[in-house]
């Protein structure tokens, strides 16, 4: 048993140390969440902004982002990056360390796991996970996705070791984990109570948790999860309802506001398997005639769970509307100890002999880091903007940076800047609008109400102070043009202001206003 832990020890350090390796020189919102459809990690500047300002500003109970409320997101990641970033200091390592934490956690739940099959099959599932690139790459940003995928994995290992929850410490760890998955990533966060549904279905009758033990876990899940969300609901209501409640949760899982690709459900996410982990799909399917057979017999929960977890997790993504291959990492460590309890690697030969086409694959990933199913160390830039802003940064010149048609991937919210304003443009079409209207609370303007923003000021303060937020400070963080041919009037309006724009408008800068060239045809004007 000692040896046993230090096995599972041993793993958790070595993925800990790996996937931290060289993190630091990867910039915040560098890399790609979807290598396949070259989607960026916009969202890791979005939620390294909110917990660096809670860490700055002591603010832990309501997110803030470009100082308007952000409630489409639960606290949890901003809670722990946040710490990091307070105990360690401010850092793209302080601030992905949970994740890279929670991305160890993963593989040393699985290995600890196969271990109860044997060496060969734990080395397989251990190598599985170390050349999956959703792994790879999800833990190396702070993101929500591998914190997600730990619980998730953690809530399925308590009910392998207690299918019947009758143990207190399981059911209490179980809703705690649940809990912690709502505070993490809302509505995704009650997967493993779908997976124990679908579990109790499927399992034994000696084996099903009974009904008192299931609402017990409810209990519990509620108590972890309810007290800020309860908070949220009676300080700012408004907002949690329109923002948290429609745009998250109604809206993005039946009418998405936008998508990005035009690929079926079914055929996007097949389809980015395929391409970035063929090696562990192939694996999976490898087992499926023995799976099935053991799911005929009601086999043991050894391999019951993981495949209750695994069918959980894809009917899921192809229940919500909206498509992200990152929604796939929490069925990769399932996929793999499914792959290896069913099928030739459940034999110590079959797993000795993966292991080396394993180990070889790996290496070979590593070394073709620019493959979609490579493995990259450090990401290399999606942010092409980022360099030209941190040599901005470095003037440290006090003014308010306009940012127009913005290809930073929101890197520009972590400047030192007094203030930092994107500009779009808005061609009149109708389309669906999030239910939260940042117009109606003057976050967002055009161009004519941000340039008389004085007079206006007094009747989006109001607004704002229905819904709770005490600050004008985020007036105008987005400015909508009507056509490019509105830029001329918006530029001349604001010459106290610094503008980082796309070349073919650098022509629009007035006369006397200096112009700075910098990368990929991009300029900075700056005001006088």
């Amino acid at each position: 048993m000692k040896r046993r832990w230090i096995v599972i020890a041993a793993v958790f350090v070595l993925f800990a140390v790996r996937l931290g390796y060289r993190v630091e020189s990867s910039g915040i919102a560098s890399g790609w969440v979807d290598p396949v459809g070259r989607i960026a990690a916009q969202d890791e500047a979005v939620y390294s902004h909110i917990a660096l300002r809670m860490a700055r500003t002591g603010e832990w109970l309501t997110p803030r982002f470009l100082d308007r409320l952000a409630l489409f997101k639960p606290p949890m990641l901003y809670w722990l990056s946040g710490i990091s970033a307070k105990l360690f200091g401010p850092s793209n390592l302080s601030l992905r360390l949970p994740s890279i934490l929670a991305g160890a956690a993963v593989a040393a739940l699985a290995v600890a796991w196969a271990l109860s099959w044997g060496p060969w099959q734990a080395l397989a599932v251990a190598l599985l996970l170390a050349a999956n690139p959703l792994l790879h790459r999800l833990s190396r940003l702070n993101l929500m996705d591998a914190l997600l995928a730990a619980l998730f994995l953690g809530g399925a290992c308590i009910i392998r070791a207690d299918p019947a929850l009758k143990l207190r410490s399981s059911r209490i760890g179980f809703g705690a984990l649940v809990g912690a998955g709502v505070l993490t990533k809302a509505i995704a966060g009650c997967l493993p109570l779908v997976m124990l549904a679908l579990y109790w279905v499927l399992a034994l009758r000696e084996e099903r948790p009974r009904l008192r033990a299931l609402l017990e876990v409810a209990g519990w899940t509620a108590l972890a999860a309810a007290p800020w969300h309860l908070y949220q609901w009676i300080v700012h209501p408004q907002w949690f309802w329109s923002e948290y409640i429609i745009d998250e949760h109604f809206r993005s899982a039946i009418a998405p506001l936008g998508q990005t690709s035009r690929e079926g459900q079914l055929d996007f996410y097949v389809r980015r398997w395929a391409r970035l982990d063929p090696v562990l799909l192939g694996a999976w399917l490898l087992a499926l005639p023995w799976l099935a057979w053991a799911l005929w017999k009601r086999r043991s929960a050894g391999i019951l769970v993981p495949l209750c977890a695994l069918a959980t997790v894809c009917a899921a993504v192809l229940a919500f509307q909206y498509r992200n291959a990152a929604y796939l990492l929490p069925a990769m460590a399932p996929a793999a100890l499914c792959a290896v309890a069913a099928g030739p690697l459940r034999h110590p030969w079959g797993a000795a002999l993966a292991s080396a086409f394993l180990a070889a694959a790996l290496v070979g990933r590593v070394l073709h880091p620019t493959e979609v199913w490579g493995l990259p160390f450090p990401e290399q830039a999606s942010a092409p903007s980022a360099q030209d802003l941190d040599r901005y940064a470095a003037q440290n010149r006090g003014r308010d940076l306009i940012i127009v048609f913005p290809s930073d991937e929101f890197y520009s919210t972590l400047l030192p800047a007094p203030r930092v304003r994107y500009v779009f443009t808005d061609d009149g079409r109708h389309r669906a609008r999030p239910a939260m209207d940042f117009r109606y609370l003057g976050i967002t303007l055009s161009v004519e109400e941000f340039l008389d923003i004085d007079r206006r000021r007094p009747v989006f303060e109001e607004r704002l102070r229905r819904f709770n937020l005490d600050t004008t400070a985020p007036l105008g963080t987005v400015i909508e043009l009507s056509s490019e041919g509105e830029f001329p009037r918006l530029i001349a309006g604001a010459p106290k202001a610094d503008f980082f724009l796309p070349g073919h408008l650098c022509y629009s800068a007035p006369p006397g206003r200096a112009v700075v060239p910098a990368s990929g045809g991009r300029c900075f004007v700056y005001g006088n």
